[in-house]
């Protein structure tokens, strides 16, 4: 239980690993308080000796102090393209200096920035491969997982899935392509409309896949049911898969107030999760249960001047 999350400073050569237990979720919008209060934060969170291990790290920021850089990915962070373009403009203004760079691929292009050896000494997940039966019987019933598109020069075929995700897809091979064809034709959707789902575009003309998340060890295990294809993966969002894949997105972006609406939402600041409060709870229904001294873990972004002001007078207003 937690939400795991890395704060790795680098000077010259130099890397210190900073650990929370419950903030990864909380990356975005902390990241957001600026360098100042940010750095503070990480300063006080604890020390560890190793970068955490796949997959139970969900997070994580590096922030390289000699060249003012700051890396970041996390997976509690929106899917839509135009929401991540918006959240990264506005996220310079309170960086003054920094160059920001969110890290699309995850521990893949950390450990690049680092000059460290990670994905290789990682335990490789185990895939759960369908059966025929599991791709031709899925369809859309009460929720959505895919978009998928097959593209062959011009032409492109659209449907969704509904039980099927990414991993799922890749992991039967190429076999699926005609599987795929047999489903139900669709349009494209809009980012407003389907912009969290996941997305898949397998181009059968220049033989290049590309999805629209980040997906460790999936195309080092697959890749060899996939013969002359190659992959292009990363947290790019539904609209900039498509361009990545030479698909016109006119029409299909988010609406501006819609963009600002979920922003206003990522960067709004909570206290987060308090591990006390869920410990009690656990000790009520399990009296013999065992924590791991992580769970405890409870360092957040101190609040400033203003917002202690602010909360103290919501106190003595009351509820509303």
């Amino acid at each position: 239980m937690g939400q795991r999350a890395n704060y790795i400073i680098k000077e010259d050569d130099n890397l210190t690993i900073h650990y929370n237990h419950w903030r990864a979720n909380c990356i975005a919008s902390d990241l957001y308080l600026g360098e100042k209060r940010f750095l503070d934060f990480v300063g006080e969170c604890q020390l560890n000796e190793a970068i955490t291990d796949e997959p139970w790290i969900e997070g994580c920021v590096i922030i390289d102090k000699t060249n003012r850089q700051l890396y970041f990915w996390t997976l509690e962070f929106s899917k839509e393209t135009s929401v991540v373009e918006y959240y990264i403009k506005e996220l310079i203004k309170n960086w003054n200096g920094w160059q920001i760079t969110m890290l699309k691929n995850r521990m893949y292009d950390a450990e690049c920035i680092l000059g460290i050896q990670y994905i290789s000494s990682q335990e490789l997940p185990k895939l759960y491969i369908r059966s025929k039966d599991d791709i031709v019987s899925d369809k859309v019933d009460d929720w959505e997982t895919a978009v998928v598109i097959l593209k062959d020069d011009n032409d492109k075929f659209v449907t969704k899935t509904g039980n099927l995700n990414i991993e799922a897809i890749i992991s039967y091979g190429q076999d699926v392509i005609p599987l795929l064809k047999n489903k139900q034709n669709c349009s494209l959707p809009k980012e407003e409309d389907e912009g969290t789902l996941e997305c898949i575009i397998i181009d059968t003309s220049t033989k290049r896949i590309f999805i629209n998340e980040s997906s460790f060890g999936l195309w080092e295990q697959c890749k060899d049911l996939w013969n002359g294809f190659s992959l292009q993966m990363g947290d790019f969002g539904y609209i900039d898969t498509l361009r990545l894949a030479g698909i016109d997105t006119t029409n299909l972006e988010m609406s501006v107030e819609k963009v600002i609406m979920q922003f206003e939402g990522i960067v709004k600041q909570s206290d987060g999760f308090d591990p006390f409060k869920m410990a009690e709870k656990l000790i009520q229904e399990e009296k013999d249960i065992q924590f791991n001294p992580d769970f405890f873990d409870n360092v957040k972004p101190k609040k400033t001047f203003l917002e202690k002001i602010k909360l103290r007078f919501q106190k003595m207003q009351g509820p509303n």
